[in-house]
């Protein structure tokens, strides 16, 4: 199967795990009808394998010193949220 674009909601949560297809590409992080999602290149072919996202939001205290992981996007839902992924 040819390449994708794909999208998949997030929930507004500190952490939380999506399966998506081996090597997706994060393309970007909107809001549509109220929601978080996200969209990625991906290729069916290859296999599925779980993502671990990590969301943030401006002002939190408690955000864990160290690697944050690679920031992935920000969206805005009455707070502005940080999102990064951690393998």
């Amino acid at each position: 199967m040819p390449n994708s674009i794909e999208k998949w909601t997030l929930n507004v949560t500190d952490e939380q795990s999506l399966p998506l297809p081996q090597d997706a590409e994060i393309l970007c992080i909107r809001i549509e009808d109220g929601r978080p999602q996200l969209w990625a290149l991906v290729d069916y072919d290859k296999p599925m394998v779980i993502r671990k996202f990590f969301t943030y939001y401006s002002g939190q205290v408690a955000i864990p010193v160290g690697d944050l992981g690679q920031y992935i996007g920000t969206y805005e839902i009455d707070f502005v949220f940080h999102v990064f992924e951690k393998s």
